[in-house]
């Protein structure tokens, strides 16, 4: 009986469903770059989608005596697109290792899968951040023009681009004002970055990633002002 439930679609359905749990908690403990980065949701694979944008100023109008709003537009697209791939990898269970009812082997294997998983999607953030691709209007995310870009070395550059931060320009040409929440850094600087952040008393997270070239550091306001960077 046992050999023959082996065999079945419920059997194998059952026991993903149960090892998701051990996989979701071994990605998310490794996942660290997920602190500062920020989740869009997509319905489709593989299928280029449009972004939303929604156009509103960094003031508000006053209207105090019936003065006419100003108007702030959502649109389906700005010209972005983002596109979601699935990845995954086939993992082999013995029927042995069920029979002997080997718990332990499979939680510790299959649930390495999440570390793996959380590793890769670390690499393909760093590589974007590295990349510094055009978005719609031409223009690279970081560019001296915008005020985003600190070509001084950690130790120096770290006041300036605090600074950099918060007089980031809106729309209307008035400072965004962000204050900086993450501190995400190559892992040559994780100590420097660390050590500066609690000497300072600055509540700043410091996420060092193996993957960015070293000496490289970004500074971000919190996900929830603003999503510098987002996975689908």
């Amino acid at each position: 009986v046992i050999s023959l439930g082996l065999r079945t679609a419920e059997f194998s359905r059952s026991l993903a469903e149960s090892l998701q749990g051990v996989v979701r908690r071994r990605f998310d403990a490794q996942a660290r770059h997920r602190a500062f980065v920020s989740e869009i949701e997509v319905s489709r694979l593989g299928v280029a989608e449009p972004m939303g944008n929604v156009e509103l100023a960094s003031t508000l109008s006053d209207v105090t005596d019936g003065d006419e709003y100003q108007v702030g537009r959502a649109r389906l697209s700005d010209g972005e697109t983002i596109t979601l791939f699935s990845f995954g990898r086939i993992a082999d269970v013995d029927r042995q290792t069920i029979i002997n009812d080997d718990k332990e082997i499979l939680v510790t294997s299959i649930g390495a899968l999440g570390a793996t998983a959380a590793r890769h999607e670390s690499r393909l953030v760093a590589e974007a951040l590295e990349n510094n691709g055009p978005l719609s209007d031409g223009s690279a995310v970081f560019d001296p023009s915008h005020g985003n870009v600190i070509t001084t070395a950690f130790d120096v550059g770290f006041g300036p681009a605090l600074a950099a931060l918060r007089n980031q320009k809106g729309d209307d040409g008035l400072a965004l004002d962000y204050s900086a929440a993450h501190l995400v850094v190559a892992s040559d600087l994780e100590y420097a970055a660390t050590k500066l952040v609690h000497d300072a008393g600055l509540q700043i997270q410091v996420t060092a990633m193996a993957s960015l070239t070293a000496g490289r550091y970004f500074l971000a306001a919190s996900k929830e002002v603003a999503q510098t960077i987002a996975v689908a």
